[in-house]
């Protein structure tokens, strides 16, 4: 099910997207997504994880 979002939020929601490339000058997708993972503590095994493009 796709996240939902109020009017209110929009503003928000454009600075999140717009910062996205300054966000990952400073982690990595990979390690994001690592953390993601861990944070809801998914297992994983890297031999399965798709290739990363860095």
């Amino acid at each position: 099910m796709p996240n939902t979002y109020s009017h209110s939020q929009i503003d928000t929601i454009v600075k999140y997207v717009l910062n996205q490339e300054v966000h990952h000058h400073k982690k990595s997708f990979r390690q994001e997504y690592h953390e993601l993972l861990d944070g809801f503590e998914i297992k994983y095994e890297e031999l399965f994880m798709f290739e990363f493009m860095e």
